[in-house]
Formats: C-alpha cells, sequence, structure tokens
C-alpha cells in the first residue's frame, strides 16, 4: 500500500519536490525555515497554489476549521498576510507542512511493520 494524503494528485506534487529525508526536517522546523526547493519562491509557491487550489484548500479547511484564511492570514502562523499571493504561499506551505506530518507518522507506522 502507498502512502496517499488527500488526493492522489496533491500526494504526487508534493513528493516529487520532497524526499522522505525532508520530510522530518520540514515537520520540525515548518517550511519557512526550509522550504523545499520548487516552493521557495511566491511564484513557485502560487502556481502549486493554483494548480492544486481544490486539494490544497481541503487541507486548510479539515486541520483549521471554517475560518482557514482568517488563521493562515493572522498572526498565529507570522506576521499578518497582505496579499493574495502571501495567502497563497502560506496555504500551500501549511498542506505542505501537513502532509510531512502524515507522511512521517506513515513511515514510523511501517518501520513498526517491518521489525
Amino acid at each position: 500500500m502507498s502512502f496517499l494524503f488527500y488526493t492522489e494528485e496533491l500526494t504526487d506534487a508534493i513528493a516529487e519536490l520532497i524526499d522522505d529525508e525532508q520530510v522530518q526536517d520540514i515537520m520540525n522546523y515548518g517550511c519557512a525555515s526550509c522550504a523545499p526547493s520548487g516552493l521557495i519562491y511566491y511564484h513557485e509557491t502560487n502556481k502549486f497554489f493554483d494548480d492544486h487550489e481544490d486539494s490544497v484548500e481541503d487541507v486548510c479547511y479539515d486541520v483549521l476549521g471554517n475560518a482557514w484564511i482568517q488563521e493562515l492570514a493572522g498572526p498565529t502562523y507570522s506576521s499578518c498576510i497582505s496579499s493574495i499571493g502571501e495567502l497563497k504561499n502560506k496555504a500551500v506551505w501549511f498542506a505542505v507542512e501537513q502532509y510531512c506530518l502524515a507522511k512521517f507518522s506513515y513511515l514510523e507506522d511501517m518501520a513498526l511493520v517491518a521489525a
């Protein structure tokens, strides 16, 4: 069984940018400290958001609830957001961080099964 995070499309898109070794770093430090290559600059994260908008929004909604935009735009996750591009960036990074949490848990479970 392979790892599935929300949709196969989103799983594949994130997995293409992050290897298993990067998962723990992103999980521990977040994308703001160690964003994967291909999701560093706003033009990259904005394109990723546009390409995977529904899935990224689903992750944000499922984890943060109805007020996910306010949660990401507010001071909880850093300084306040001042543009749509910044919000897209935060949403993508949040989804990637959630992917890493889920992937790390999956890898741990697989290690226990293999042991």
